[in-house]
This record gives C-alpha cells, sequence and structure tokens, in this order.
C-alpha cells in the first residue's frame, strides 16, 4: 500500500477515506488477498462507524456551548422574549455604539420624544426634539454618564415592567409598541449628583420643602455632601432657630422609569423621619400634594407614627 497523501494528513476523515481507497486498489490484484482484505474492511467500517459518531457528538457539544453562551449574553431574559427580546439586544448594541461616537445623530434615533429629564435639585424638564436636546447633550449625556452605560453589563441592567434602566438607573428606556415592531427607545435621565455640587463645605443647598399643617420643613445639603433636616413649627418666625435639627441622612429612590422619586431618611434616637418626593403615587394622595412627611419608630413600632401630606 501506498502512503497517505499529504492532504490526508491534514484531516482524519480524509486519512480514513485515502485508506479505503488503498484497500478497495490492493484487494482488486487477486483472490490471495481476499481473507486479508475482508478482515481489514470490517476494522476499517468500525472506525468509519466511530468516526462520525464522535463527529455527531462534537456538533451536538458545539450547539450546546453557543445555545449557552446566546443564554448568557441575554439582557432581561425573564422579561423580555422574541421580538422584544430582539428589540432590546438591537437597542443595547446601538446605545453602546452612540455612547462611544463623538456624533450625537445616532442617539437622537434613540430618543423617546419628549425626553425627561430629572434634575438633581429635583426639578423636571422635558425636551421636545433633537434640536433642543443638541443645545445641551454634553450636559445631559455626559461623559460619566457615558462611561456608566458602556460599564453597564448584561446582567447590571434593571429589568422592570416594561422598562430597562442603565448606569445603575440614571438612564431608562421604554418599551414602545406603537411602531410596525417592538422598540426601545429612552424616555427618562436622572441626572448624577456630584455633577451638581461646585459649592464649598460651608454653602448649604436646598434639596426638598415641605409644608404640612404642623410645620415647614427643610433638606438641605452642603458642599461635603451631608443632608441636614430642619423643621419650624407653623407659628414660627423662619429666622429663628428651628425646633428640630438632624444631620447626616440618607438619600434613596424608589419607583422606576417616569415614576422614579427621592426620598431622604434622618434618624434621631429611636424615630426616623423620611420625607418623599411625589413619585407617580397610587390615588390616593390629594391633588395638590406635593409629597409626604412619614415619622416612624425605629425600634418595636407598630406602624408609622404619623403620615403628613406636603403641600
Amino acid at each position: 500500500m501506498r502512503g497517505p497523501t499529504r492532504r490526508s494528513l491534514e484531516h482524519p476523515s480524509l486519512a480514513l477515506l485515502e485508506r479505503v481507497r488503498d484497500l478497495q486498489r490492493t484487494c482488486s490484484v487477486g483472490a490471495r488477498w481476499h481473507e486479508m482484505c475482508e478482515a481489514q474492511w470490517h476494522s476499517m467500517r468500525r472506525g468509519i462507524i466511530c468516526a462520525m459518531l464522535c463527529l455527531v457528538l462534537a456538533i451536538q457539544a458545539r450547539s450546546a456551548s453557543a445555545g449557552d453562551s446566546s443564554d448568557a449574553d441575554r439582557i432581561c431574559g425573564r422579561e423580555f422574549v422574541g421580538d422584544q427580546q430582539i428589540a432590546l439586544q438591537h437597542f443595547d448594541s446601538d446605545l453602546r455604539l452612540a455612547m462611544r461616537v463623538e456624533d450625537p445623530t445616532p442617539l437622537y434615533f434613540l430618543v423617546a420624544w419628549p425626553l425627561q429629564v430629572n434634575e438633581e435639585g429635583g426639578g423636571v424638564i422635558y425636551i421636545g426634539n433633537p434640536a433642543a436636546l443638541d443645545a445641551r447633550v454634553k450636559d445631559v449625556f455626559g461623559e460619566e454618564t457615558r462611561l456608566a452605560i458602556i460599564r453597564t453589563g448584561p446582567s447590571d441592567v434593571l429589568c422592570r415592567d416594561s422598562e430597562v434602566g442603565y448606569a445603575n438607573g440614571w438612564v431608562w428606556a421604554s418599551l414602545d409598541n406603537a411602531a410596525e415592531r417592538p422598540r426601545f427607545r429612552i424616555s427618562v435621565v436622572n441626572r448624577a449628583p456630584k455633577e451638581a455640587y461646585h459649592y464649598g463645605e460651608d454653602v448649604w443647598r436646598p434639596r426638598f420643602l415641605c409644608e404640612t399643617k404642623g410645620h415647614r420643613v427643610s433638606v438641605d445639603q452642603n458642599g461635603s455632601g451631608t443632608l441636614r433636616y430642619r423643621s419650624w413649627n407653623q407659628t414660627a418666625r423662619l429666622d429663628g432657630p428651628p425646633s428640630l435639627t438632624l444631620l447626616h441622612g440618607s438619600e434613596s429612590f424608589f419607583g422606576a422609569g417616569k415614576c422614579l422619586a427621592k426620598k431622604w431618611t434622618f434618624a434621631n434616637g429611636g424615630v426616623s423621619y423620611t420625607l418623599f418626593e411625589p413619585g407617580c403615587g397610587d390615588g390616593s394622595e390629594p391633588t395638590a400634594s406635593k409629597g409626604r412627611l412619614v415619622v416612624e419608630g425605629l425600634k418595636g413600632g407598630r406602624g408609622p407614627i404619623s403620615r403628613q401630606w406636603c403641600y
């Protein structure tokens, strides 16, 4: 028999095929080779079946591996499936591209108009078109926000109802089913707090004001980030000392997307004071309310001590 060709050495299946051809040529010489050829043929047939089986198993293993990788790359896989998942994958890819390029046009295609921007001071503005956003795009989508979006991994995306959040909730995109096919568009941008403070430790800036039937309450913050709670009785002069002053409170969020709002909590012994922005509400709040003040016992308390609406 002649040796295997160079091509047959490059792939095991080709080498096996070359051996079959050699065996056929040898066995055609004469009957004296019949017994040897028959034994070799049965042996090689078993080898061919084994090789085919290994090939099938390898293909199945590769397919399973590809499926696992696809599942790992899915974003909010439980909340969005089918066409919605495809739309989310396309949006995620386009959003990351828009955050990397200098041309703002790709970003404008990903925005739902009007775009809601929640200012750090508690105000809300609506940007109605690309021209209006272009005038302050570096302010709304600053470098810090862009980097935070890029660094948001698939498992870090926040999944709530028909919305997804990037950059730990600073940017939210909503599912739009009104178009011919599902798509996601940026609907809310929350301004990052550290971008808003450029004043010294001795200067206090207002964060939230609340007037209840009995009190006037102020939450403010200085340049070092310290939060302060002050309360005056309604009958007291505002230029006088407050009846209660608390320091080192915490600021956090509740709700999601367009309903995302802030709350501030301060501790005073065994009692906590929490002020809430309006948020979206549940319909039970008075029409003119601008928030609420909830006082609760921290230890062994049974429900709030008091709930008061802010006007």
